[in-house]
């Protein structure tokens, strides 16, 4: 397995970092109908996509 550079681990955190303020911030720019509506959509896509997991914790990465 390579190796990776040890700035390269701080480069990601920086990144990761900028990357969250920016989707919250795109987030929060929309109004709160379109936030639920989207957030509805996701949710529908989920069940979809997971099926029924009711009751139980789903994680992913």
């Amino acid at each position: 397995m390579d190796r990776v550079r040890a700035d390269s681990w701080s480069d990601v955190s920086r990144w990761r970092k900028a990357e969250r303020h920016r989707l919250i911030a795109e987030r929060m720019a929309l109004n709160a109908d379109e936030r639920a509506l989207r957030s509805a959509r996701l949710a529908a896509n989920l069940d979809e996509a997971v099926g029924g997991v009711s009751g139980q914790i789903v994680s992913s990465y």
